[in-house]
């Protein structure tokens, strides 16, 4: 459960990739579940090849959307 480990560590993110999203919505559903789990002051952060088709989703649930590997430390670093 990846809410319960990073809550448990002290996380102040979750990152996750997406390679491949789903046509049946239930990534959609899993990802909103993710942050009704979590703490507002956990972050999620979202990249891979995948994410640009769940985008909608993303910005509803205030994840962190990265183009690209390198985005990754600056926003790390701005949390």
């Amino acid at each position: 459960d990846i809410a319960r480990v990073a809550i448990g560590s002290g996380a102040d993110a979750v990152a996750l990739s997406i390679v491949l999203a789903d046509d049946d919505g239930g990534l959609d559903r899993e990802l909103r579940e993710l942050r009704n789990e979590l703490p507002r002051s956990i972050g999620v952060i979202v990249g891979g090849r995948g994410a640009s088709d769940c985008t909608d989703t993303l910005r509803e649930i205030g994840a962190v959307q990265l183009s690209d590997t390198r985005q990754l430390v600056t926003t790390l670093e701005n949390m």
